[in-house]
């Protein structure tokens, strides 16, 4: 051979041997650097695993499949601090009003003030994050389907239909899941 082999020459005979090629690669050290590469790391276009087993077919998939970015994020767990439904009430208080409700809800070193107003049509809800952590454009208030953005002072005002059932807030990197929160009108105990 006086020429040097092509790659695909070096290929089929690292897998089929050849004896010009092996002749021409005991005498030239580039294409021999070549040759063993190829015969060390097999290259023929087909697939190795043909019959792999089907948990790493599964595990593959779930690699591939794409993530939300919810899920990538640090989670914290809020804590209902205050809620106007359930305090006792003074004496001589003749009962709650049914069509108001505040609340205060906590986690780590966020504070959340959540009042809710029933209007006509709908609910009037309104939020406020208390944090030294975090800027307006870094907060998204997240009710059910509905992206809630603060205003520069962090104070959320939306509308809904329903009251929402859960809360949660994505500050930076980090999303915050309040307690599920219950709307059955309930009296609450009077003193006495």
């Amino acid at each position: 051979m006086t020429n040097h082999p092509t790659r695909k020459e070096l290929i089929d005979a690292a897998t089929t041997p050849s004896n010009e090629v092996e002749q021409h690669v005991a005498s030239c050290e580039e294409c021999r650097t070549l040759f063993t590469l190829f015969k060390r790391y097999r290259i023929d276009g087909s697939p190795q695993l043909l019959n792999a087993p089907s948990e790493w077919i599964v595990r593959a998939k779930s690699i591939a499949r794409p993530v939300s970015k919810l899920s990538r994020l640090a989670t914290l767990v809020g804590e209902v601090i205050f809620d106007s439904w359930s305090t006792d009430l003074a004496l001589g208080v003749r009962g709650a009003d049914p069509d108001n409700r505040r609340m205060q809800l906590a986690a780590g070193d966020y504070k959340l003030d959540f009042h809710a107003s029933r209007e006509n049509n709908g609910w009037t809800l309104t939020a406020r994050l208390h944090t030294e952590r975090a800027t307006s454009s870094d907060i998204v208030l997240l009710d059910r389907s509905q992206k809630v953005y603060p205003d520069e002072h962090k104070y959320m005002i939306w509308t809904a239909q329903r009251p929402p059932s859960t809360l949660r807030l994505r500050v930076n990197d980090t999303l915050i899941q309040f307690p599920r929160i219950s709307w059955r009108i309930h009296k609450p105990r009077q003193n006495k």
